[in-house]
């Protein structure tokens, strides 16, 4: 009777861990606010060109923050992830605060605080996947669209807090709130019993495939060594990569190629540039649902990737000129971008167990990294035509790889899991 209770706690409660994770999800929607100080520490005398390293860096910081979070997780739990990471978060920035030159900055800011942030997002994500095991998709798509919401509202804050008082003060502040709340939320933190099934669920049974191989009663956990030697997962890193040369691209110099293209204001491109971030939180929740419903992950992810490359054939064949093929291009690249942050936690639970999701995780994160050396660069340096049509050529590659995975994986579990 007592885990009765406790089951039916932990469903009527999980619900409100997803709000909770979201506001813990506002110390990564900071990071992505800090352009906003581009200009004054340019007033500062610091060099823009140094202080954007530290966009550069925190795509480094994925992986050995996921191990950390990991690690704590699987010998403490949850709670002491937050807690660490929410300490953690906050002292860096309060030590930012008193830095004197950019490269200060860049470590701090761009090194250190990533470091916590990846170290709490990771496993909040796993957290997540193991108190929605009925429903994973749509609850990932929740706490992506909450920190995407969060994203969006904190840009105007720090440019207000900006104005407002001083620079240092506001990162130290921010540092604090952000960081308090997650250490905060480390005290009531729920974590899901192991094997835990909500009322009136049971895992689906999967369909065999191979007796010798599949796992008795679900998926076998497998570690990151294991899960690097096995082709499903390089079809799916390197089908991510390729998706991320137009999402990287378009962040770089969004606004550039708005303006290139179209002849519009950058005031207009900025409204557009809005429009792609509130359709990359709103996709997730509706890509999750979509894909608990009726598709599955992977084949839902492999069709946002393919409808993402017919927008842009479509708009390259037109002329490249016109505004509503342009934003028909861009909500088809947002939708595509919800679904990769929604539905990739997801395909790798379904594949490769919860137990070691924080490290494996963590490494398929580093897509990031690689798109980011290849994406911007191709944005910048070659006509924006250029640069959508070789955009074109890799999702196509994408959704293919991803599409194709589906087999691989199922072949290496012995269970026909998507």
């Amino acid at each position: 009777m007592e885990m009765v209770n406790n089951t039916n706690r932990i469903d009527k409660l999980r619900w409100v861990m997803i709000l909770a994770m979201s506001l813990v999800g506002m110390t990564s929607a900071y990071l992505n606010a800090i352009s906003a100080y581009i200009g004054p520490f340019s007033e500062k005398g610091w060099n823009p060109a140094i202080v954007v390293v530290a966009f550069t860096v925190m795509t480094f910081m994925s992986l050995p923050g996921s191990i950390l979070g990991g690690a704590i997780k699987a010998r403490f739990g949850n709670k002491l992830v937050l807690k660490v990471g929410g300490l953690g978060f906050a002292a860096a920035c309060v030590a930012a605060s008193f830095v004197t030159g950019p490269w200060g900055y860049v470590v701090l800011m761009g090194g250190v605080t990533p470091f916590f942030v990846y170290c709490v997002y990771v496993v909040q994500m796993a957290n997540i996947g193991e108190l929605f095991p009925d429903r994973r998709g749509f609850a990932t798509g929740l706490f992506v669209a909450g920190v995407n919401i969060a994203s969006a509202l904190i840009m105007p804050l720090t440019e207000w807090v900006n104005r407002t008082f001083d620079v240092m003060h506001g990162i130290a502040g921010f540092g604090i709130i952000f960081g308090g709340i997650t250490v905060l939320v480390g005290f009531f933190m729920i974590d899901a019993p192991k094997d835990y099934k909500p009322a009136g669920w049971e895992p689906e049974e999967y369909e065999v495939l191979d007796d010798a191989v599949a796992a008795e009663g679900g998926v076998k956990d497998v570690n990151w060594m294991k899960m690097m030697i096995r082709p499903a997962f390089w079809m799916i890193y390197i089908g991510e990569v390729a998706f991320g040369i137009l999402s990287s691209g378009l962040y770089t110099n969004f606004i550039g190629m708005a303006t290139d293209l179209l002849g519009i204001s950058d005031a207009k491109a900025a409204w557009l540039y809005s429009l792609f971030t509130v359709v990359v939180g709103a996709a997730g929740i509706v890509i999750g649902f979509i894909s608990d419903k009726l598709f599955g992950a992977v084949k839902t992810l492999s069709f946002t990737c393919l409808v993402g490359g017919a927008a842009i054939a479509l708009f390259l064949a037109t002329g490249a000129n016109s505004l509503a093929l342009y934003v028909v291009l861009l909500v088809m690249a947002g939708i595509g971008l919800g679904a990769i942050q929604s539905l990739t936690p997801v395909i790798m639970m379904g594949a490769w167990g919860n137990k070691y999701f924080g490290i494996n995780y963590g490494i398929m994160l580093t897509t990031l990294t690689v798109s980011s050396f290849i994406g911007p660069q191709i944005a910048v340096r070659y006509p924006v035509t250029t640069f959508l049509s070789v955009s074109l050529i890799a999702m196509l590659v994408a959704a293919v790889l991803i599409f194709f995975s589906a087999m691989a994986v199922n072949k290496e579990v012995g269970k026909k899991i998507f």
